[in-house]
């Protein structure tokens, strides 16, 4: 089991900008704690990528180590950083960039062998201090044919953008549900504004910015569409007022839906369809019921062609515990697959129901994540309280998910608290504060987060309920400094394999302003 504490740091110096192609690794835990600064302290190897032990990597992978400090070029060579294999050094360059060096193999690495990397005692700071002692680690490569697992060091952090603000049609982005959507024909984003209306607009992209203050990054245009009321507007029998997911798809929006207090756990209507993404105020089709209703209804996506025939199906759909009314969800985020044109062509009055198959789904009470998945103090007990569980708690929130490309890697992204000072109902926080229902009693003690899953378990999986993460822990974005703006949403551009990610209030510029931040990031 990978150690809980795993923390992925994508670094927004350009030292953690390589030129080279980054790797396709699997990962057993996470990199190495960093070493205190200060100018007695020791130089030193902080994390390596591969890690040591990893398997499954890709053999186009480069191999990447990072120091606890700047290191001299010069004493960073093809002599002091090296890759073998039974004993042959293999032909690479090497590049340094900061505190990382970077060796990337001549041509791609064998199938199915074990590598030898190894930094010599020789390679220095530029303060002068050297390595204590060589430093070497193994790992080993993917079989033939076989995709490599995906380990989240591989995401580069590719600058970020805000949304232009202001009231446009019937909201504005302050406070915004932040549900996105990528459109491909467009080159623009769908997404849910303030969680009183929950309604749709869409923007046009703006090339990303690398500036560290938020005020200096780019701005988009105003939207391309303004913000549509999607939800009443369609007929709303049920009352669904939260958007969990959208979908283009054949130049149509897919969106689901729920209630964000449903008391009885009964809710069936889940998705209403848009048929023209470029008349959010058009016509639409709903409501329909997706099999599995709020354990399912949630982000949606394409399922890479290789995995198609494996799923018997083009799309997935998933969601997990995120709002009020914990035991309708499935605790731990899911994983379903189904046919779009059942939903596009489909007649909601005469057919509303619309099947999924479940691939990976976690129902209460006995089917969880993890056994302690809804586990908090009662109300009244005074904190600190027992750590919450790091692979799925009560607080945890599966935001998205998506299939890495060229991966065997089901990825999600969310947020998840209380992992060291736990979660109680209603609990008087550290700084005196009363929640409103469960919380961790640190303020702080929340955190973005992710879950790495093997497209090959789930498959192999006898029951949708067996798959577990092969990875997961903190993920340290950009503009969200200890987690004080969690991820709301996110989108893939799968083509040209950008991530969009909206980070809950981090767009704000003025006083009263809360508008998510988008923050993208490449995959390899």
């Amino acid at each position: 089991m990978p150690r809980p504490s795993t923390r992925s740091s994508l670094r927004t110096s350009s030292c953690a900008v390589l030129a080279s192609v980054l790797l396709l690794a699997g990962c057993d835990g996470g990199p190495s704690d960093a070493v205190d600064g200060g100018e007695d302290a020791a130089f030193t190897v902080v994390s390596t990528s591969p890690e040591d032990g990893a398997a499954d990597v890709a053999v186009e992978a480069s191999i990447r180590v990072t120091f606890s400090a700047p290191c001299e070029p010069s004493t960073v060579t093809a002599e002091s950083f090296t890759l073998s294999l039974d004993g042959a050094l293999v032909d690479a360059a090497v590049s340094v960039d900061g505190d990382t060096a970077t060796l990337t193999p001549s041509a791609p690495l064998l199938d199915s062998a074990t590598y030898t990397a190894a930094v010599e005692a020789s390679v220095a700071d530029v303060d002068g201090r050297a390595l204590a002692a060589q430093h070497t680690w193994q790992f080993s490569t993917a079989a033939p044919g076989r995709a490599p697992r995906l380990s989240m060091d591989a995401l580069t952090y590719a600058g970020a953008f805000r949304l232009r603000n202001g009231m446009f049609g019937v909201s504005r982005l302050d406070y915004a549900v932040g549900t996105l959507a990528f459109n491909p024909e467009n080159r623009s984003l769908f997404v849910v504004g303030h969680a009183h209306q929950s309604a749709v607009a869409e923007f046009p992209l703006v090339e990303p910015g690398m500036q560290t203050e938020v005020a200096e990054l780019p701005v988009t245009d105003d939207p391309i569409q303004p913000f549509v009321d999607v939800l009443s507007t369609a007929g709303n029998p049920e009352s669904l007022d939260r958007v969990t997911g959208m979908l283009w798809v054949d130049g149509a929006l897919l969106i689901n839906a729920e209630q964000w207090y449903d008391a009885p756990g009964d809710n069936e209507d889940t998705t209403v369809v848009i048929a023209d993404a470029d008349d959010l105020a058009g016509a639409r089709g709903g409501w329909f019921e997706l099999s599995g209703a709020a354990r399912s209804a949630g982000y949606m996506g394409a399922i890479p062609m290789p995995w198609q025939e494996a799923f018997g199906a083009t799309h997935y759909t998933g969601w997990s515990s995120v709002y009020s009314i914990i035991s309708r969800y499935s605790i731990g985020p899911s994983l379903w697959s189904f046919a779009p044109g059942d939903l596009i062509a489909g007649d909601a009055d005469a057919s509303p129901a619309v099947d999924a198959t479940p691939h990976m789904s976690f129902p209460f009470p006995d089917r969880m994540l993890d056994e302690r998945g809804t586990e908090y103090a009662a109300q009244g007990t005074p904190g600190p309280f027992p750590p919450a569980s790091p692979v799925w708690n009560a607080l945890s929130r599966g935001m998205y998910g998506f299939f890495a490309p060229g991966t065997r890697t089901f990825v999600v992204v969310g947020s998840t608290a209380g992992l060291e000072t736990g979660i109680g109902y209603k609990a008087v926080q550290e700084d005196g504060h009363t929640c409103g229902g469960p919380c961790p009693y640190g303020v702080d003690d929340r955190y973005n987060y992710y879950w790495l899953f093997d497209v090959e378990d789930l498959l192999a999986a006898e029951n949708a309920h067996d798959p577990r993460p092969y990875d997961y822990g903190v993920w340290e974005v950009p503009f969200a400094p200890g987690a004080s703006h969690l991820i709301v949403g996110a989108t893939l551009d799968a083509e040209e394999r950008v991530l969009y990610v909206a980070l809950g209030g981090a767009g704000q510029v003025g006083d009263y302003d809360r508008p998510p931040l988008i923050v993208t990031f490449t995959l390899p």
